[in-house]
């Protein structure tokens, strides 16, 4: 090191500089760290029963052949095979063996991917916009927004923060190979680091298009050279190319095609509300308040809707006003790219997905990357017109920050519980049928039986035709010993689905409630055939076979039980009593 006249040593300005940038951004890892830390002492609430608690495939190794050669949900016959993420399933299966079914620790690793998250924004800043200060703005916007609630306070979100760590690591290496103008090592790691990220999560497959944006944009500015062939980035593309072909080949070999269709209206109405969807995000991003984990509805059917015609204005508006930026800053046309092309697989799966669940916060998880570095490239411009606008920028961007912190702090709250996230869900989306069931079920739990009964009774009046809205109507009329109505109830729903055994099982014990037991026998015996595993028909089956006095058949009923539940107790003493009476 440098030493001036008097002997101390001098620190240049870069190094300097570049030491203060570092001791920043671990004040800004700290603080994303500590403002996500209320979340370790959440349970585990929504799919995270069904994902981790109730999946065997967790529990052993040798179920990691699986992970790779069959769908994220191939423990819960009926599910839709739609997702194929086995490195998902290994993350699942680490957290399972270090903390087993305690909650705190697969929250603290979740906090910890969205820290590292923060920390890769702040090196895509750095080597985009070549400004450290606008780097650290955007990796604190990007750690405090409130649109990453979802995806860091729920355990079973962590594909977004997980996926974002490869994505945005694939591009820092690849970045650094495109500046430093060689290195294979970068370049390897980075197709490596891609090939991890789609085995996560298949948005990652926009990354070589985020990739041609760059090339177009900042890249070519960077390089001063003229603007490079299409064709030519293709060729520097190939191996990306490759593995994204690899994957989709496997992807549809084990899910058996691209990806079940859910949706129940035409293509053209999803179509249609794209202009709209597309305001929802950036709505989310610049005012992100009134958030849930579920929304209401919304079709568009015709252009001459308001909801078509608002929404095609606005973004007419924010179209020309993008293209003036982009003239003058072949920044603001990369931020653009990478937020259309990393949005573009959330705009494809509101054509897929049930109506209730077909947008969500965590889907902008890595769009918002592009808004953060926006935020701090605007900031970094302030600073350069002058010490007013610095100041003005200054405290702008921290009041910004700070109501962006309190709000993630209000909003993860809601995800301290089941009867929290829904009776949140509920508020901000009534019409939202999943929310109000969901929310049904935690009534019952907490033995709120009317309210859970209204609350089912709109959700059927609104979906006449959800077998899921009347079975839930049902159980809060059983609940309340309401067995004429929730016999009538339990009818419509097997009746609108002949297939859930549960509904069939339910129905079969509710018509023995009221004395019904040859109906009873006959509800029990569908629900046997159509789910031969479930627990308890063979059981209530034998109960309605003795209040009959066909003695032989009830024995048999409960030695069936017992094949399929050896431990059932109930079972057991109700065989020996069979027995004893013949």
């Amino acid at each position: 090191m440098p030493v001036d006249e008097q002997g101390r040593t001098v620190v240049p300005p870069v190094a300097g500089m570049a030491a203060a940038a570092r001791l920043a951004l671990w004040a800004i890892l700290a603080a994303a760290y500590f403002l996500y830390a209320p979340s370790l002492r959440f349970p585990f609430v929504y799919d995270d029963i069904f994902q981790i608690v109730n999946n065997p495939h967790l529990d052993s190794w040798r179920f990691l052949p699986v992970y790779f050669t069959q769908q994220v949900w191939s423990h819960a016959p009926g599910v839709a095979a739609n997702f194929y993420r086995p490195l998902f399933l290994l993350w699942l299966r680490l957290n399972n063996i270090a903390f087993a079914h305690e909650p705190a620790g697969w929250h603290f690793t979740t906090v910890l991917l969205h820290v590292l998250a923060a920390g890769l924004v702040y090196v895509l800043g750095r080597d985009s916009t070549k400004s450290r200060a606008a780097a650290l703005a955007a990796a604190l916007v990007f750690a405090a927004h409130p649109v990453h609630v979802e995806a860091v306070a729920w355990v079973s979100g962590v594909t977004e923060p997980l996926s974002a760590a490869f994505f945005l690591g694939a591009l820092a290496c690849y970045l650094r190979q495109v500046q430093a103008g060689h290195g294979n090592a970068w370049r390897i790691s980075s197709v490596g680091l891609f090939c991890a990220g789609l085995l996560v999560k298949e948005t990652v497959a926009v990354l070589p298009f985020v990739f041609l944006a760059y090339e177009f944009t900042v890249g070519r500015g960077a390089a001063g050279e003229p603007e490079p062939k299409l064709s030519s980035l293709l060729r520097k593309l190939l191996p990306y190319w490759v593995v994204l072909g690899v994957y989709l080949a496997a992807r549809s070999l084990v899910l058996h095609g691209v990806a079940a269709v859910s949706r129940p209206y035409p293509l053209v109405r999803s179509l249609l509300t794209w202009p709209w969807l597309l305001c929802f995000y950036l709505r989310e991003l610049f005012w992100p308040a009134h958030l849930s984990a579920l929304y209401d509805p919304v079709q568009v059917s015709r252009m001459s809707q308001l909801l078509f015609l608002a929404p095609a204005a606005v973004l007419a508006g924010i179209g020309l006003a993008s293209t003036w930026f982009i003239r003058r800053s072949r920044l603001a046309g990369f931020l653009l790219a990478w937020f259309l092309l990393t949005l573009a697989p959330a705009m494809l799966v509101f054509c897929l997905a049930p109506p209730d669940q077909a947008f969500h916060d965590r889907y902008l998880y890595l769009p918002s990357v592009a808004f953060a570095l926006a935020a701090g490239a605007l900031l970094a411009a302030a600073w350069k017109l002058g010490r007013t606008s610095k100041a003005v920028a200054t405290v702008a961007a921290a009041v910004v920050v700070l109501l962006f912190a309190a709000q993630t702090h209000r909003q993860q709250l809601f995800w301290a519980s089941n009867y929290a996230l829904f009776q949140r869900a509920v508020s901000v989306a009534p019409n939202n049928e999943t929310a109000a069931l969901n929310f049904a079920a935690e009534l019952i739990k907490t033995r709120e039986y009317e309210r859970a009964l209204g609350l089912s009774r709109e959700a059927a009046e609104r979906h006449p035709g959800s077998a899921r809205a009347w079975g839930s109507a049902a159980a809060a009329s059983f609940a309340l010993r309401d067995y004429a109505t929730a016999e009538k109830y339990y009818a419509r729903a097997a009746q609108l689905d002949p297939a859930r055994g549960d509904v069939l099982h339910y129905l079969g014990i509710t018509r023995m409630k009221l004395g019904h037991y040859a109906e009873a026998i006959e509800a029990l015996r569908r629900a046997a055939a159509a789910s031969p595993e479930l627990p308890g028909v063979h059981y209530a089956w034998g109960m309605a076979e003795e209040q009959l006095g066909d003695w032989k058949e009830a024995g048999e009923q409960f030695a069936a039980e017992l094949r399929l539940n050896p431990a059932d107790s109930n079972a057991q003493k109700a065989l020996a009593e069979v027995r004893a009476h013949l």
